[in-house]
């Protein structure tokens, strides 16, 4: 939503945006916006998050982390307004945020009683690491699914197949089949780590659940790309709500 919504906006647009966000989620800004748009939705986020409870720690995390997909799409646009896809270590480092797996990751910590578990837990090394694994294979399944609808519109470029045809001045079948290995090549490490957790003592069996809890999420984000089909498919977009011609804070 923050992605169409946005997509037509330049860098220090967004950049503004990202900064009224945070401003409402982390509470410096308590003024309730105006109307229904995505801004009224964050301040919601932060008063339905503080009237259940959740715990200050975890919910100061899932914040922070939603910084990073603004972030990322702050970074997309120079590439966009000039046609042209990133190189491929820049391109890793934008989708695997861009994408919204990890802030995804750090909401399922209160879901259940994954809540209960200690910071040794939640931010060991492991764990993050399927975090990022998460954030890059939703974006990968984005990339593989939306590639025909995003090779007819001009700008669309933050695809990993068009990056990598780039890369290795590849044909587009190569650069698929090589966007393939990049996907099945982290689902590999994926499912090793989770079938091989560090010991966590008392706490494993919630940790394992935790860790499958994620794949599931990932296998939803997964079936959400292909049954919503009208969002992929050639000439089906969802144009933006506003444009750098009528940027309006609060609107």
């Amino acid at each position: 939503m923050m992605d169409d919504y946005f997509d037509h906006s330049t860098h220090a647009e967004v950049s503004r945006a990202r900064e009224g966000v945070m401003a409402l989620l982390s509470g410096q800004d308590t003024e309730e916006p105006r109307g229904l748009g995505i801004y009224r939705q964050f301040y919601l986020l932060r008063r339905d998050a503080l009237a259940c409870g959740m715990p200050t720690h975890l919910y100061e995390r899932f914040i922070a982390e939603l910084n990073n997909p603004f972030t990322a799409y702050q970074d997309e646009k120079r590439y966009i307004m000039a046609d042209r896809p990133p190189p491929l270590e820049t391109f890793l480092v934008i989708r695997e945020n861009s994408s919204g797996g990890v802030p995804f990751a750090k909401y399922a910590c209160v879901e259940k009683d994954f809540r209960t578990l200690p910071d040794t837990v939640l931010e060991h090394p492991v764990i993050r690491r399927l975090h990022a694994l998460a954030g890059r294979l939703i974006g990968w399944h984005n990339d593989l699914i939306s590639l025909p609808k995003d090779l007819h519109r001009k700008g669309d470029v933050l695809n990993l197949v068009r990056v990598l045809q780039q890369e290795h001045d590849a044909s587009l079948e190569d650069a698929y089949l090589m966007a393939l290995e990049f996907h099945d090549r982290d689902l590999r490490e994926f499912v090793v780590l989770c079938d091989h957790l560090p010991d966590f003592g008392a706490d494993q069996d919630c940790t394992r659940r935790y860790a499958k809890a994620l794949g599931i999420m990932i296998q939803g984000a997964y079936a959400w790309h292909v049954e919503n089909s009208g969002r992929y498919i050639p000439g089906t977009y969802v144009e933006p709500e506003r444009d750098s011609r009528d940027f309006r804070w609060h609107a």
